[in-house]
């Protein structure tokens, strides 16, 4: 799976990293002066993990003083720009930190969010947190954007990211500015699996039955006054290509859906993403030394691949070992075996017995 590079970094995954910071830049939460900054002062410090999380920290705490200053002297457009920034930079000093120091990672986690959250406020349309009631007690963490504050019911769209990006990300990376543009509603959410969710519910891992938590989205959005209940569309990314199909697939409240990309084995497409570089295929049958190995391997060859696993491939889904994450759960990560064309419209959907509206299935999670 090949990725495109910047040539910032030896590694790949750090590299994508000064990527995904600069593709902010759209909405101007990120500058490309500060992303080849951090970048090279990360290679003056050695390049390894903790000059990475050190530089990005220093510029997102850089962003968030020049955002106060801004909002002091009445420069609203200003700090909103300077929030964001300082959010999307954050964000990236907590994407590889090490999940073992789990207070840390938490808090620089929490920091971006309060960064994003500060700037609500400041957008040109209405934004509100919200907590949609999941299951036993715990609520998914969301945010709802509206087109303009008439109260009109409008079409609305559920966005779901994947493995390592959601919630807050998607209002940048999924063009949220230009669907409210548009007069769309947006709705952004965590769910298990994710980091909104796993930062302060740990046991809130992946399951393979995403319809679960999507009923529940989908019972919060069409109880708001403010939405067409019979216009939602579901958008999924990366990882969200798996599971906003499925859910799309159980529920007919499902007007339309987007894919991207569609997903149907997400097992698959990791282990080759993993495995392509070896000099030899992996047996069908390699035992748990096999992939417990490669796990070691990666620490020593490639921190930032080694912390993609960790965080994105273990950490999301309940696994201990990268053993335990290639076993998995029969269904785990694979679409609906009887997928075909449905009655929503879109790239995967299925056409199967959809649950009621507030049914909660129960399942164990992945």
């Amino acid at each position: 799976m090949a990725i495109n590079r910047l040539g910032f970094a030896g590694s790949e995954m750090q590299d994508f990293a000064y990527l995904r910071a600069l593709a902010y830049a759209d909405h101007a939460a990120a500058s490309p002066g500060e992303v080849v900054h951090v970048a090279r002062k990360t290679a003056r410090d050695g390049g390894g993990r903790e000059a990475f999380i050190r530089a990005w920290t220093e510029q997102g705490r850089i962003a968030a003083r020049m955002a106060d200053d801004a909002r002091a002297a009445g420069r609203r457009l200003t700090a909103r720009t300077f929030l964001h920034r300082a959010y999307n930079y954050l964000r990236a000093a907590e994407f590889y930190c090490d999940r073992g120091r789990a207070g840390e990672f938490t808090a620089l986690y929490d920091q971006s969010v309060s960064c994003f959250d500060r700037a609500l406020p400041l957008l040109d349309t209405p934004a509100e947190r919200i907590a949609i009631p999941y299951e036993n007690g715990v609520a998914l963490p969301g945010y709802f954007f509206a087109a303009d504050d008439s109260g009109t019911p409008r079409p609305t769209v559920i966005i779901s990211g994947g493995g390592d990006g959601h919630g807050e990300e998607l209002y940048f990376l999924a063009g949220v500015p230009h669907a409210l543009a548009r007069g769309l509603n947006v709705v952004l959410f965590h769910g298990p699996g994710q980091r909104g969710l796993l930062h302060h519910h740990p046991d809130q891992v992946f399951r393979a039955d995403s319809e679960v938590p999507f009923t529940a989205v989908l019972d919060f959005v069409t109880d708001r006054a403010d939405v067409q209940a019979d216009r939602i569309a579901l958008y999924g990314l990366s990882f969200g290509g798996y599971l906003a199909p499925r859910a799309a697939a159980y529920d007919r409240r499902v007007a339309a859906l987007v894919a991207n990309a569609p997903i149907t084995d997400f097992h698959a497409v990791i282990l080759d993403a993993l495995t392509s570089a070896l000099p030899d295929p992996v047996p069908a049958d390699a035992p748990a030394e096999f992939w417990n190995d490669l796990h070691q391997q990666l620490g020593s060859a490639d921190w930032a691949l080694h912390a993609t696993v960790e965080n994105y491939m273990l950490w999301t889904t309940g696994a201990r070992t990268l053993f335990d994450f290639r076993r998995g759960r029969p269904d785990a990560g694979r679409g609906p075996a009887h997928a075909h064309p449905g009655r929503c419209p879109g790239p995967a959907a299925a056409k199967v017995k959809p649950v009621r509206h507030r049914a909660r299935p129960a399942s164990p999670p992945v």
